[in-house]
């Protein structure tokens, strides 16, 4: 998929920012795993405590070592407050970045494309991707990122505590929490697609917005204004109700999830009273691994979460994505003409004399001196021209063809040029675009 490989690009191009994320996340997950097994092992410290202090010894013992856990403990948290602190200030800022990042890349590439491809193409779609599709999609370099790291870490550590606490206990509830992917990932593709639907519902939507406010004078001098009022009602049905279904199936998750972790709470607690009536466990492993059990209900549920996160993100930036690709094709196309067009209507009187003539001018720079660094290579030309008096010349071109520049050097205003201009009563009149438009 097009957003995987992009995806994996911007994360490999700024890997150290990402590691330093991944590697708060890390500290976070351990601490927070860390923080059941403190639990019990001051629960059994207790025990010890009390047993001794019916016996007549050991008591002090007992309390050096509960003051030694309660300064652990405090050590601990300063450490899992250190390990947020680190991940938000990292990977949390990331997701800003891409969407500033993707919206940069967006307007960059629309800004050189053919006028064409705005009169072809659907406006609608384009302000859908965006909008609606760049804020889906910045989530996947950010936040879902972080969501599914800890996801994953904080199993992986929960998973490897219970197995050190009770390997049969540890193993029962891998084994009932292993069957959730297979319908998390059936559901996720349907969401995918329906997802992707709603998106291009969207764009056909905002397209006939679009057409509507261009043509509201013309809609209520033809009679046609209901008619238009009925097809947006419509198609906001229709938006409405695609948008619905995308959000059941995500819900359809939830029970795939909660009945899991109710499974593997009722296991653990089997399992659990077993080893303890064998003496495999202490009182303090039964109370951690119920705490692992009750807290991989938190994963669960955010997996539901993430798999939907997931699932539309990656759709929105495949829309993005593809649109830059189009975009880029239109702007290749646009650019094998990049020059100036020149269009004239003749002069009433066909032997006016000469108003204008330019000989091989070539014009080199750019007129926005602060962006001069970045065009330090364009000329323009030679450029060859004549007009008589009572001629009109238009000069077209694409954005950044130097149409504006050529009128400034004809005037005088911008000078890093070369070849002649005669020029006779001759005046440059600069007007605002919306006159014309």
């Amino acid at each position: 998929m097009i957003a995987h490989r992009y995806l994996r690009s911007h994360l490999w191009s700024r890997k150290w920012l990402y590691l330093g994320g991944f590697l708060s996340l890390l500290v976070t997950s351990i601490t927070e795993v860390l923080a059941p097994k403190f639990a019990q092992w001051t629960l059994d410290s207790l025990i010890v405590a009390q047993t001794r202090s019916n016996g007549g010894g050991g008591v002090e013992d007992a309390k050096t070592r509960l003051g030694v856990l309660a300064g652990q403990f405090l050590v601990l948290g300063m450490i899992a407050m250190a390990g947020r602190a680190g991940w938000r200030h990292t990977l949390a800022r990331a997701t800003h970045e891409a969407g500033r990042m993707l919206r940069m890349d967006f307007w960059d590439k629309t800004s050189r494309m053919a006028l064409r491809f705005f009169r072809e193409g659907s406006l609608g779609d384009m302000m859908s991707r965006f909008s609606t599709d760049i804020n889906q999609a910045r989530m996947l370099f950010g936040f879902t990122l972080v969501l599914w790291i800890d996801c994953v870490l904080f199993s992986v550590f929960a998973f490897s505590a219970m197995l050190w606490i009770s390997w049969r206990a540890g193993l029962a509830c891998m084994l009932v929490l292993a069957t959730v992917p297979f319908f998390i990932r059936k559901l996720a593709r349907l969401e995918y697609a329906q997802h992707e639907r709603a998106q291009g519902t969207l764009a056909n939507f905002s397209d006939r917005m679009a057409q509507n406010l261009s043509a509201v004078r013309t809609q209520k001098a033809s009679g046609v204004a209901e008619a238009w009022n009925a097809m947006l009602r419509s198609g906001a049905r229709t938006y409405a109700h695609d948008r619905v279904r995308v959000l059941k199936t995500g819900l359809r998750i939830f029970p795939v999830t909660s009945s899991a972790s109710l499974v593997c709470v009722l296991v653990v607690m089997v399992t659990s009273w077993f080893d303890l009536q064998a003496g495999r466990i202490t009182p303090g492993g039964v109370f951690a691994l119920f705490a692992y059990a009750t807290l991989l209900q938190t994963p669960l549920f955010e997996l539901a979460d993430l798999v939907s996160e997931w699932q539309r993100g990656r759709a929105s930036l495949d829309r993005v994505l593809n649109f830059q690709r189009q975009a880029d094709a239109v702007g290749d196309e646009g650019t094998k003409d990049a020059g100036l067009t020149v269009l004239h209507r003749a002069a009433n009187a066909p032997d006016a004399d000469t108003g204008l003539e330019l000989r091989n001018l070539e014009v080199r720079g750019c007129l926005d001196r602060s962006k001069s660094h970045e065009r330090q290579g364009f000329m323009m030309g030679p450029v060859n021209l004549k007009a008589r008096r009572g001629e009109w010349i238009g000069v077209g071109g694409r954005i950044g063809a130097g149409k504006s520049l050529l009128l400034a050097t004809i005037a005088g205003i911008h000078p890093d040029a070369s070849g002649e201009i005669l020029v006779d009563g001759v005046t440059y009149l600069p007007q605002r675009p919306f006159v014309f438009s």
